[in-house]
């Protein structure tokens, strides 16, 4: 883990070099999330049950790979951020 950080920053901070195989994992993931038309369209123009449906399925795909990375990499963080987003999104009201 070690010789995947490349620097320090101040006052807080890390320069990460992620592993290919992370590398991988968030371009297809991003690849995957450039294509739901829940984070592209306005609100207003979806279908709310469609919406919620999305969000469910992004949900399933953030949790298949999470189990891929490090909860403590840069990436397993961002992942877990995102299913935060997802969970707050689909407990709050509409």
């Amino acid at each position: 883990m070690l010789t995947r950080i490349t620097g320090f920053s101040f006052p807080a901070g890390v320069s990460w070099k992620p592993t290919a195989d992370e590398r991988d994992i968030a371009q297809r993931l991003i690849k995957y999330l450039a294509d739901r038309r829940c984070l592209y369209l306005p609100f207003s123009l979806e279908v709310y049950g469609w919406v919620i449906e999305s969000i469910l399925e992004i949900r399933k795909r953030l949790s298949a790979d999470l189990e891929s990375v490090s909860m403590d990499s840069p990436l397993g963080q961002s992942i877990a951020s995102m299913q935060a987003v997802c969970r707050k999104f689909l407990t709050d009201e509409p």
